[in-house]
């Protein structure tokens, strides 16, 4: 067997220790950035979502202002007073979809 010299012995200790200390340098910081990544995802998820639960009551509100209108003018009143069993036909062209 040949025999390794003991500057050789220290060199691949050295090397070995390096090499670990990177692994784990670099599983630490992986770890840490996938937290942090995971978390800002989160966060964004929610931010979206009290966003549009925003943007869903504001126009349920808009909604239902148009209908008060609606239903508040005078020729819908009128046509929902009427006894006639088609409306339609008291109505101008206008007003029929």
């Amino acid at each position: 067997m040949s025999k390794i010299r003991l500057r050789t012995k220290f060199l691949l200790s050295l090397l070995a220790i390096s090499a670990g200390l990177t692994a784990a340098t670099l599983l630490i910081v992986s770890y840490s950035v996938q937290k942090r990544v995971r978390e800002s995802i989160r966060e964004e998820l929610r931010n979206s979502v009290n966003t549009y639960k925003s943007f869903e009551k504001q126009r349920e509100e808009s909604l239902t202002r148009s209908a008060e209108l609606i239903a508040n003018l005078p020729n819908v009143r009128a046509l929902m007073t009427t006894d006639d069993a088609e409306p339609s036909r008291t109505l101008p062209p206008t007003y029929i979809s």
